[in-house]
């Protein structure tokens, strides 16, 4: 091989590698901009949960809470999963995850609080009339404070 060829193979690899490189560099870019879109998506699914959780709020919790039993509960099946979820926590800033972690955990404790207020309204948690009023006056207290801090969640969310 002449010196001529060697140099025309130098060319040729330099062009295939740059080519390479640039491919390489567009996959990543192309990549980087779909996750940020899905971490969009799940952001306006957890914010549309929301808003439905506000309706529940609103319609159903603070309507009946002090009879000890709520119509609806509230959803936290999209805040979970996308929480749960590695592209979600890579691309949400401290104060996104903040939020919805605080969202999830208020809304969690709100449900609780339906599930034990029902059961000792229905007689099922304590034995006697005496005993269910105790635990009812004490989680109703508690839990009035909760849908405040609920309704503060609610609020953040559809803010983010």
């Amino acid at each position: 091989m002449s010196t001529a060829d060697w140099s025309e193979v130098l060319v040729d690899l330099g062009k295939t590698a740059a080519g390479f490189l640039l491919g390489l560099l567009g996959n990543g870019y192309a990549n980087s901009l779909r996750e940020k879109h899905t971490h969009r998506s799940m952001l306006d699914a957890i914010k549309s949960e929301a808003k439905s959780n506000e309706t529940v709020l609103n319609d159903s919790f603070l309507k009946y809470y002090k009879d000890g039993l709520v119509l609806r509960p509230f959803s936290i099946a999209t805040a979970n999963r996308c929480v749960g979820d590695p592209l979600f926590i890579k691309y949400a800033t401290p104060d996104q995850l903040e939020i919805v972690f605080a969202y999830v955990r208020n809304i969690t404790l709100a449900n609780a609080y339906r599930e034990r207020c029902e059961g000792l309204r229905l007689g099922a948690l304590a034995a006697d009339a005496e005993e269910r009023k105790a635990w009812l006056e004490g989680i109703l207290a508690m839990w009035e404070k909760n849908l405040v801090q609920c309704d503060k969640s609610i609020t953040a969310i559809t803010g983010i």
